[in-house]
């Protein structure tokens, strides 16, 4: 049997292999083609695995010190605004909130002690509070604590028995301190005077009453 192809076996295994080199190099520009996609797949998932653990570490990493209270602050929170009538028994001494008068006292200076009631009420304005135990403070004190003070929005009075040299309050926030220039008392003001976070921020602290010994 002779061994030669036949012109017709000739044309055969030289179509399969052009088909053979076309399909080979059809596989290569297919890869070729594929490949920047790919690589953009690879790219945007590794960007959301990015994302996705920047989010996460977010939502878990503790608060921030702005959002903090400082050192030695006492916070409550879930206080009531309600008005009553005659005396209310505060969780806290001096009170930082709760249920009040429907009359605030007049923001100022006084040199006697004044209605717990009435005062909370303008804490509930956005006003600031610092008691003092008249038995533990001095002059010089009074007038260094009374000078670091805003002009405005401010209570300064008496308050016999505290248990520390001074208290200062805002609603639902409470820094005992001894020394007048305490720095904590400055971060104090800055923090919670006429705070947003608290209920009538932009209420007013005057025209109404006048408490005892109101001397400015």
């Amino acid at each position: 049997m002779s061994s030669e192809l036949t012109p017709k076996q000739q044309r055969d295994e030289s179509l399969a292999g052009k088909r053979a080199e076309f399909v080979k190099k059809r596989a290569v520009e297919q890869r070729r083609r594929f490949l920047p996609i790919v690589i953009a797949a690879v790219a945007v998932l590794a960007v959301a695995a990015v994302i996705a653990t920047v989010l996460i570490a977010g939502a878990t990493k503790a608060p921030t010190a702005a959002a903090t209270p400082g050192v030695g602050v006492q916070t409550w929170s879930g206080l009531k605004t309600t008005h009553v009538d005659g005396d209310v028994a505060y969780a806290m001494d001096p009170p930082v909130g709760g249920p009040h008068s429907a009359v605030w006292l007049n923001c100022g200076v006084y040199t006697q002690p004044q209605h717990n009631e009435n005062v909370v009420h303008s804490l509930e304005h956005g006003a600031i509070w610092v008691a003092y135990n008249p038995d533990s403070v001095t002059t010089a004190q009074l007038a260094a604590i009374t000078k670091s003070l805003p002009a405005s929005y401010v209570i300064l009075s008496p308050y016999p028995g505290l248990s520390t040299p001074f208290a200062i309050s805002a609603w639902g926030a409470q820094l005992r301190f001894a020394d007048p220039a305490d720095p904590r008392v400055a971060s104090f003001v800055t923090t919670y005077w006429r705070s947003a976070s608290g209920p009538e921020p932009t209420a007013p602290c005057t025209g109404s009453l006048d408490g005892p010994g109101k001397i400015s």
